[in-house]
């Protein structure tokens, strides 16, 4: 849930479209931009290390009690880090135009040194340090799961087969961060060297929009989520059934009452018309 919600501010500074140079538009789609892509990768990482901690060191306490105990250091990591991460580039006004987006700019201020080592410090080696990190964690936790999986007899029922989709689903992990900014690191690369090239900003376009969807298939996509989100549309569709038959009953008991009201109405003005006849022959 977590690194849904980085990645929804994420994708909100994504469709902000082209903000001008120096607008109040543009500097907050280079914090959003830069403060939830950041977010999102060091969730990434709490996940490997709570997976590092249960399945290679074998330490099932921590799936328990010991992980609702440092989730507060997690909340302050995943948060704290890169806030303090996004708000370097400040300290030499680099946020700006960045091709396609609004983000660590190598033109403001004619200080394209400053803004180059901003977007390697501020994210690119954390990057590619997180997915050092999480590619090893899934490394030791896939040749865990292969014995385990050796272990497990293939006619186990429902949790073996839960088993087996772990299984293909972990190797999947670190690839969402590679396969988004593969060409994004080779495009900021080479820009330091020569002129941008189309194909290779097109790529790196479409892989860092891709973050979201990637995480949310990989991460988001698992046999509980989807259980849970099932329960949730369930909920909702047998709550807006109830609420449909509550108002039907309403409405019938409704025009019950105007039934009657308008019976003893009209028995009203009869018993009126009969009486006045009588009241003129006594006049």
């Amino acid at each position: 849930m977590l690194i849904s919600l980085s990645d929804v501010f994420y994708s909100i500074g994504n469709m902000m479209a082209n903000p001008s140079e120096g607008s109040a538009a543009c500097y907050i789609q280079a914090l959003l931009i830069s403060y939830f892509e950041l977010s999102s990768m060091f969730w990434t990482v709490a996940i490997a290390y709570t997976l590092h901690q249960t399945i290679i060191k074998g330490n099932m306490s921590f799936a328990t009690h010991d992980l609702q105990a440092n989730m507060k250091l997690f909340h302050q990591l995943c948060w704290g880090v890169p806030l303090v991460l996004t708000i370097l580039p400040f300290t030499t006004d680099s946020y700006g135009r960045a091709g396609a987006w609004c983000w660590i700019s190598t033109e403001r201020g004619g200080d394209a040194a400053a803004g180059t080592a901003w977007r390697f410090i501020q994210f690119y080696l954390p990057l590619w340090a997180c997915i050092g990190y999480n590619s090893w964690v899934y490394f030791h936790v896939s040749k865990k799961l292969v014995v385990l999986r050796q272990s497990i007899p293939e006619s186990g029922g429902d949790a073996n087969a839960r088993s087996y989709q772990m299984l293909e689903r972990v190797k999947f992990y670190p690839l969402v961060l590679v396969l988004c900014y593969l060409f994004g690191t080779i495009n900021r690369i080479y820009q330091i060297f020569g002129n941008p090239v189309f194909w290779l900003a097109v790529l790196h376009t479409l892989g860092a929009s891709s973050q979201g969807i990637g995480n949310s298939i990989v991460y988001g996509l698992t046999p509980a989520v989807r259980s849970a989100f099932l329960g949730l549309i369930e909920r909702i569709r047998h709550g807006r059934q109830a609420h449909s038959i509550n108002a039907s009953q309403l409405a019938e008991h409704h025009d019950d009452d105007d039934d009657g009201d308008g019976d003893g109405h009209g028995g009203q003005l009869v018993d009126d018309h009969q009486h006045h006849p009588d009241d003129e022959d006594k006049i």
